[in-house]
C-alpha cells in the first residue's frame, strides 16, 4: 500500500495544519479558530487542529454558524458542542438571524458567514481561522467556473490562506480527498452530520458532486482536477507578478486619483495583461469587489486602441495625444459623507472645520467657482469627480481643483501598493 492510499493518521492532519504556518508562523501567534459545521470535512479539521496544537502549545476555540434555516441544524451545532467538550475546545454557536432565503441565498449566506465568524474571532483575539475546504470542493468548484467560462484565475484553485474581514483565513486539508476524511473519522469512531440540502439538485455544488461522478470512469476525479487547479493557480500568480511590473512601467497616479499612461505603450502589453491591468484600475477607482463581464471588458480594449471615450464599471476611459487616462465617472460618484468619513471608498480629507460640513463630489457646480483647476494638470473629468467640502450647497473647499483652503485630500491607499496586491 502506497502512503497515498494508506489510511489516514492523526499525524498526518496535523502536519497539514502545520503546513499552512510554515510562511509567517500566524498559527504559532496566538489562539487558532476552527469552523466545524458539523459535516465530515470541518470535523476532520476540527481533530486536525486539536492534534496539531498539542506539540505547539496553542489554544483552539471552535465555532459553528446556524443560518436559521433548517431545523436540524441546531441539533446538528449542539452536537459538535458535545464534540468539543468531549475534546477540551471551547465551542460556539452563532445563528444568523436576518438571513432570508431566496435568490443566491447560498452566496449571501457564505458572505454572512464569514463576516459572523470574523467578528466571533476578533473578540477573542484569535491568530487565525481555519476552514474544511477539501480537494472535492476544489474539483467541484472547478466544474462549477468551468460551466460559466471562467478564465485562468477563476478556475485555479482556491488560496490555502487569505484575509478577509480584517481576519486571517487557512485551508489545511485542500490536499485531502473526502472519502479519506470520512474513513480516517469512522476509524476514530467519531460520527458527523450530513446536510441534506447536500443532495438536493437545484445546487448548482450537488450537480458538480454528480458530475464528478460521472467523470471517474474517465480517470477525472477530485485529485486530478486539484492538480489542475493548482498548476493554473501557479499560472494566475505569475500572472499576477507580471500585471503589477507592468502597472509599475507604465501607469502613473495623478494628484486627482486617476491613473495615466502612454497609449503606445499600454497597448505593446500582451491583451491580458492590458486586460488585467484595466480591471486593476477599476476596482481601485470606483472600489469595485467584482470585474464587469467579459464581453464588456473585450469591448472597452477595442476602445482603447482608439480616440474614442468610454466608460466602465463606474470608470471614466479618455484617450487624447497619445495618452490615455482612467478616472472616476463624475455620474458614478458617492453622495455626500460627513467629513470624517471615508468618501467614494478611497478619499479622505484633513482640515480645520466648524459646523454641518460633508464631502461630495467638486462637480459643475463646483468647478464653476474654481477658475485655477486648469493650473493642476488634472483632465476635466477627473476634476469634477474630485472630492470637495460643502456646507450646504456653498463649496468650502477643492483640494484637488486648485482651491484647498486650510484643507487636505488624500487617497487612503496608493493604486501600486493596493489594487495590484494577490
Amino acid at each position: 500500500m502506497t502512503s497515498k492510499d494508506r489510511p489516514l493518521t492523526p499525524t498526518d492532519l496535523a502536519q497539514a495544519v502545520g503546513s499552512c504556518d510554515l510562511t509567517n508562523n500566524e498559527l504559532r501567534s496566538g489562539p487558532v479558530g476552527v469552523a466545524v459545521s458539523g459535516g465530515s470535512d470541518s470535523t476532520a479539521l476540527l481533530l486536525a487542529c486539536v492534534e496539531w496544537a498539542k506539540s505547539n502549545g496553542v489554544a483552539v476555540h471552535a465555532v459553528t454558524v446556524d443560518h436559521g434555516q433548517r431545523v436540524e441544524a441546531k441539533q446538528e451545532a449542539i452536537a459538535v458542542s458535545e464534540l468539543t467538550a468531549e475534546l477540551g475546545v471551547e465551542h460556539s454557536i452563532l445563528t444568523l438571524e436576518t438571513l432570508e432565503a431566496g435568490a443566491n441565498f447560498q452566496a449571501r449566506a457564505r458572505d454572512a458567514r464569514y463576516a459572523a465568524m470574523a467578528q466571533w474571532a476578533q473578540a477573542r483575539r484569535l491568530a487565525v481561522v481555519a476552514v474544511g475546504h477539501t480537494a472535492d470542493d476544489v474539483a467541484e468548484t472547478f466544474l462549477m467556473r468551468l460551466a460559466r467560462g471562467a478564465g485562468v484565475d477563476g478556475l485555479a484553485q482556491m488560496v490555502g490562506s487569505w484575509t478577509a474581514h480584517e481576519m486571517s483565513w487557512v485551508r489545511p486539508l485542500l490536499g485531502f480527498k473526502r472519502q479519506a476524511l470520512r474513513d480516517f473519522l469512522t476509524a476514530q469512531r467519531i460520527v458527523w452530520s450530513d446536510d441534506p440540502s447536500n443532495q438536493s439538485i437545484k445546487y448548482t455544488r450537488t450537480a458538480a458532486r454528480e458530475v464528478l461522478a460521472a467523470l471517474a470512469p474517465l480517470g477525472i476525479e477530485p485529485e486530478t482536477l486539484r492538480h489542475v487547479a493548482a498548476s493554473l493557480r501557479d499560472a494566475s500568480d505569475a500572472l499576477y507578478v507580471q500585471t503589477a511590473e507592468a502597472a509599475t512601467a507604465v501607469f502613473s497616479q495623478d494628484a486627482g486619483g486617476a491613473l495615466t499612461f502612454e497609449t503606445k505603450a499600454f497597448h505593446a502589453l500582451p491583451i491580458d495583461i492590458q486586460r488585467r491591468l484595466f480591471m486593476a484600475a477599476i476596482r481601485w477607482i470606483a472600489t469595485r469587489a467584482y470585474a464587469p463581464r467579459r464581453d464588456e471588458q473585450k469591448q472597452l480594449l477595442r476602445a482603447s486602441e482608439s480616440a474614442v471615450t468610454a466608460t466602465l464599471g463606474g470608470c471614466l476611459f479618455t484617450n487624447a495625444a497619445g495618452c490615455s487616462t482612467i478616472s472616476r465617472e463624475p455620474a458614478a460618484t458617492q453622495g455626500p459623507v460627513p467629513v470624517d468619513a471615508i468618501w467614494d471608498g478611497r478619499w479622505s480629507v484633513t482640515g480645520k472645520y466648524n459646523g454641518d460640513l460633508h464631502i461630495a463630489a467638486l462637480g459643475e457646480a463646483g468647478i464653476a467657482v474654481c477658475p485655477d483647476w486648469r493650473n493642476t494638470g488634472l483632465i476635466r473629468s477627473t476634476v469634477l469627480a474630485s472630492p470637495a467640502i460643502w456646507y450646504g450647497d456653498r463649496l468650502i473647499a477643492a483640494p484637488c481643483a486648485g482651491w484647498s483652503n486650510g484643507w487636505l485630500a488624500r487617497i487612503v491607499a496608493d493604486f501600486h501598493s493596493s489594487s495590484l496586491s494577490h
